[in-house]
């Protein structure tokens, strides 16, 4: 293997590294936000999430489904959610 391919080799393995660790720290900050909205479920195990984003302020926002009194789901509703830690 030659140098460049050796240098190209190296730069591509830094930048997979630091976008698993930013992908992980991205991971617990939704998992944070999502905790109230969940709490708020009548039956938080069944929540649905999609369509999420984080806002450059810091502010979760989606959509999530959760089941309602007679077991079915609701239907998706939008959502926004921030923990106090932003």
């Amino acid at each position: 293997m030659g140098t460049t391919a050796k240098l190209v080799a190296g730069v591509v393995s830094v930048a997979l590294a630091g976008a698993g660790l930013w992908w992980g720290i991205h991971q617990q900050a939704v998992a944070s936000k999502r905790g109230y909205v969940v709490s708020q479920l009548r039956d938080p195990d069944s929540v649905q999430f999609r369509n999420e984003r984080v806002t450059d302020a810091g502010w979760l926002c989606g959509e999530m489904s959760g089941k309602n009194a007679y077991g079915a789901y609701a239907g998706f509703d939008r959502f926004m959610s921030r923990d106090d830690e932003d």
